[in-house]
């Protein structure tokens, strides 16, 4: 007899064994089933990850390992349902359990995709953010990272949208991290504060926060699935984000704490405190206030008094900084926090001693369903006045074709899932075990095939990403003319249009930039966005009036928005009237009391008072609230010119003229020209400074 048969009676006769012992057949397809999977799972990862890997610079080895450990973490919840199933009494083990650990299976492999990817992206656009290449800056990252045992990441920059640049970093993308650094981090901070910031973005990377993020997602799930044997799939469903949604925010602030420690071990305590006082300053959410008191508790990130406090208490005597934050709130809101974790325990474990009826049942929907959405409610009801009154102004519901991609998915996977849970029910499917559980878990892969053959579809570079990109990176005039080419496609596209609008005024043609801008205000008048900004281009082209007009057009519409009354204030203060100044400067405290508007406005009415006391101290109450802003800078240039210190004076303007230069559409010549203006007139003709203070023309064509 050959190799050849005696290879297939073994096989025969192994397949009969397994056919005639229940248990061991459901036993093999199971672990067939999971190795096919993970065979699935491999190559997604792969896929995902890849971009990372090149943006990052890192190695295949390093991006086939970080791929594989996330399928075992993808896996966790479908392992702990298959072997819960087959070592359990089937009395008391439902069959939905396979079920409901497949679609848990689905959850973690989405989410933990993410920490794959990039940390940063560009809406809808496959390009990489811009390297961050200054030399003075990357060997600074050097040092750090040699002191944490750490490789050097690459290292890119986020320019911000407009206004004010935000003070931000990002570190994330496993199979080759990578920082990401905003424009306010290298331009708003000191250089040790700009240290400590990525300093602490280091620190995630150092401290092996970026795996324990995904494997938290994994566990989570992996915890609802064993709650499932008691729950049943839709109260499970609901109790795995609920589990999510707490055991995130505990892991999250042990990190986050950690990491500032790590900022303070390279940077400095002193540097790593101001630092990181600065980010919860501009920080788009209050730190005031019941609600901030409450949305902090939940909240991922400890807040500014746990951050600082910590900090201080473990750093050294000779590098302790002057505390100008509150103790005891920060024991409030640490206990607040403690508090709140326990509460979120006992809600869980309470969930388990309702009834098993209806009643039950429904009750424990409403629970689950209030923790997962409390911590994100009360964030959004605690972010600051005028980023909310920002967001709302910019809202804009683009005319566009419904996207019948995500409408298909949805609707394949609603009804995959109500057909698997319909055969799970039925009686006659339970006596052909293995055929049920090929649906189970075919589930995922079906699923899984759809959103693959989706994101390569939605990858596709698009005319919208390219035209965002360009202005993200500064490439006006490439903007500009990607948009005239795609005008038919982005017409119903308003905040698309009114950005390239501000693109073109950085080219120059700031005339055409205002009728572009007045055509976009006809075509879609419940968009108020353009008033401010076209209000902003008057004003800078010395049409105070014409701004006025249009602010007070959109006063009624934009009512406790406090652009609205800045803009205003700006115009008056260049038509000398200081008294219509103080009262937008009143209707700005009015809505956001510790505005720092409020006092750099106030600061402007008092140097044209000649009140240079009231003024220097209205200086370092906005300057306290808004660090490193352009507008503030440019006062204190004015305040110390009046106050006879010209060197000072000069100083301050270059660091304006910085920061406006790095400030898209900052709006801010007329206030600079006029101090240029002064700093001439008060120079004498032989002062070999005197050119200094005339060159350096702005990119934002404010010379």
């Amino acid at each position: 007899m050959s190799d050849h048969h005696i290879f297939n009676l073994i096989e025969i006769a192994t397949w009969d064994l397994i056919a005639q012992d229940p248990i061991l057949k459901v036993f093999t397809v199971v672990v067939l089933l999971t190795v096919f999977i993970a065979c699935f799972l491999l190559p997604f990862n792969l896929n995902i990850g890849n971009r990372q890997r090149k943006e990052g610079k890192g190695t295949q080895k390093e991006l086939f390992r970080v791929s594989a450990v996330f399928v075992f973490f993808q896996m966790l919840p479908l392992l702990l349902g298959g072997g819960v199933f087959l070592t359990s009494d089937p009395q008391f083990v439902s069959n939905e359990l396979i079920v409901f650990s497949s679609v848990a299976m689905i959850i973690v492999a989405f989410w933990s995709s993410f920490y794959l990817s990039p940390p940063v992206r560009i809406k809808g656009s496959d390009d990489a953010l811009n390297e961050y290449t200054e030399p003075l800056f990357l060997s600074r990252l050097e040092e750090m990272c040699a002191k944490l045992g750490i490789r050097v990441p690459v290292v890119r920059l986020l320019n911000s949208a407009g206004g004010a640049m935000g003070i931000q970093a990002f570190a994330g993308g496993l199979p080759a991290p990578s920082l990401v650094v905003s424009d306010g981090v290298i331009h708003r901070l000191s250089e040790k504060e700009a240290d400590a910031i990525v300093g602490h973005e280091l620190g995630h990377i150092a401290n092996n926060s970026l795996w324990w993020f995904p494997f938290t997602i994994s566990l989570a799930w992996t915890i609802a699935v064993f709650g499932s044997i008691w729950l049943g799939f839709w109260n499970s469903l609901l109790f795995g984000f609920a589990v999510q949604a707490g055991l995130s925010r505990i892991v999250s602030r042990h990190f986050e704490y950690d990491s500032d420690h790590k900022a303070a071990a390279v940077a400095g305590f002193t540097a790593t405190i101001t630092a990181l006082d600065k980010i919860h300053i501009s920080s788009v959410v209050n730190n005031k206030g019941w609600l901030s008191f409450l949305a902090y508790s939940m909240a991922t990130h400890p807040s500014h008094e746990e951050r600082l406090q910590s900090l201080y208490q473990r750093a050294p005597l000779e590098d302790r900084p002057v505390v100008n934050w509150s103790v005891a709130a920060a024991k409030r809101r640490k206990i607040g926090a403690s508090i709140a974790c326990v509460v979120w325990i006992l809600l869980l474990t309470g969930s388990f001693l309702l009834p098993q009826s209806d009643l039950g049942y429904f009750l424990r929907s409403l629970l689950f369903i209030s923790i997962g959405l409390t911590p994100t409610i009360l964030i959004n009801k605690a972010i600051r006045k005028d980023v909310k009154s920002e967001l709302k102004r910019r809202q804009f519901k683009t005319k566009s074709k419904p996207n019948w991609v995500i409408f298909s998915i949805t609707v394949i996977v609603m009804l995959t899932l109500f057909f698997v849970l319909d055969q799970v029910e039925n009686q006659a499917l339970h006596n052909s075990m293995g055929e049920m559980i090929w649906i189970i878990f075919g589930l995922p892969v079906v699923v899984g095939v759809i959103l693959v053959v989706w994101g390569i579809w939605r990858g596709s570079k698009s005319p919208q990403a390219k035209i965002r990109l360009a202005i993200h990176q500064r490439r006006w005039t490439d903007a500009v003319e990607s948009g005239m080419e795609s005008a038919e496609k982005i017409k119903s596209d308003a905040p698309l249009r009114h950005d390239l609008n501000l693109a073109l005024w950085m080219t120059g043609e700031q005339e055409q930039s205002i009728e572009a801008m007045q055509q976009l205000r006809n075509d879609f008048p419940d968009f108020k966005h353009p008033w401010l900004i076209e209000a902003l281009m008057h004003l800078e082209s010395g049409g105070t009036s014409r701004a006025l007009e249009l602010i007070d057009e959109v006063r009624d519409d934009l009512q406790g928005d406090v652009s609205v009354h800045g803009i205003a204030a700006r115009c008056y203060r260049q038509l000398g009237q200081l008294e219509k100044m103080e009262s937008e400067a009143a209707a700005i405290q009015e809505i956001m009391p510790d505005a720092a508007a409020v006092s750099a406005f106030r600061c402007a009415i008092t140097i044209d008072q000649q009140e240079l006391t009231a003024a220097r101290e209205y200086w370092k109450s906005a300057d306290s609230l808004a660090p490193g802003d352009a507008y503030i800078t440019l006062l204190k240039a004015e305040l110390e010119l009046l106050e006879g210190n010209p060197t000072e004076a000069f100083t301050a303007l270059e660091d304006a003229k910085r920061l406006i230069n790095a400030t898209p559409f900052a709006f801010l010549g007329t206030e600079l020209r006029s101090i240029e203006q002064q700093m001439q007139e008060s120079t004498p003709a032989s002062d070999p400074n005197e050119e200094q203070y005339t060159e350096d023309e702005t990119e934002n064509g404010l010379g």
